[in-house]
């Protein structure tokens, strides 16, 4: 069967099936430092740990010492090595940063979703998915520290205090939730889709109702914790989360009508 002649980037379809395929031609700064990367993130070179000096690379890589400045550069540029000047300076492979990973992680999620379009549900559905079997986990491994964190996070009136106030709250509770679990990656990718999250709520539209049932809620979560009842964390959590989505997708509809501004509704209580 005969392909169709459709135009596809200045060419027809047929033409750009039978062309072959060019592989981009990367720069040699860049070459040199995807070699110099995989080092790093293969283990080679451990955090620390000292590159060989610029003449040394370039009589390694074949290039020109101004080549391999660059590539160092831009290894630099993504805090992978640290390089300082001078007779008794060079380049060292970069201990990690969780902070910074963490915003980074954090800018990108907030492109992505900017550019996809992710509903806040989805957000909520990914957090349901890390904070979930994180409180189980925070049920079997919280150590004394986290519980007594914990429950400096749970206000008597927080109808009475500030929202953004609140969110702090509500973001150290969850943040302290996860550092408990022992999974040291879970607070690294939660929390920053919780930061995510958390930036597409217009605070000071949020019921004030609404705040008691998030500590109440947080209550629940904390003291299944402190029994070490790891079911009944994640069933606390789940209901959390489920609420969340509620005010979540309730902004977005709010938003996407483009209505005149209306408080959040009351949160609907669970028996």
């Amino acid at each position: 069967m005969k392909v169709p002649q459709i135009p596809f980037g200045g060419m027809t379809l047929d033409e750009g099936l039978h062309r072959p395929y060019v592989r981009p031609v990367r720069r040699a700064y860049e070459q040199v430092a995807d070699q110099i990367r995989q080092w790093i993130l293969s283990g080679a070179l451990s955090p620390g740990d000292r590159l060989p000096t610029e003449e040394a690379l370039s009589e390694r890589f074949g290039t020109s010492r101004g080549t391999v400045r660059e590539a160092l550069r831009l290894l630099s540029s993504e805090d992978l090595i640290v390089t300082r000047p001078g007779g008794g300076g060079g380049s060292t492979v970069s201990h990690p940063n969780p902070t910074r990973i963490t915003d980074s992680l954090r800018v990108s999620l907030s492109l992505l979703v900017g550019v996809s379009g992710l509903s806040s549900g989805e957000l909520v559905q990914a957090r349901e998915i890390m904070e979930v079997p994180g409180a189980a986990l925070a049920a079997e491994h919280r150590a004394a520290d986290h519980l007594a964190t914990l429950s400096t996070l749970l206000p008597e009136h927080p109808e009475q205090l500030d929202p953004d106030h609140l969110f702090e709250i509500d973001r150290a509770f969850h943040e302290t939730l996860l550092r408990a679990s022992g999974n040291r990656l879970l607070p690294l990718i939660a929390s920053s889709v919780y930061e995510v999250n958390a930036r597409r709520v217009q605070r000071n539209r949020v019921a004030p109702g609404f705040w008691r049932l998030v500590v109440d809620q947080h209550r629940d979560i904390y003291q299944a914790v402190l029994a070490s009842d790891a079911a009944a964390a994640a069933r606390a959590m789940t209901l959390h989360l489920q609420e969340l989505a509620r005010l979540y997708d309730y902004m977005d509809s709010r938003l996407k009508s483009d209505a005149a501004p209306a408080d959040v509704p009351e949160p609907v209580t669970h028996d």
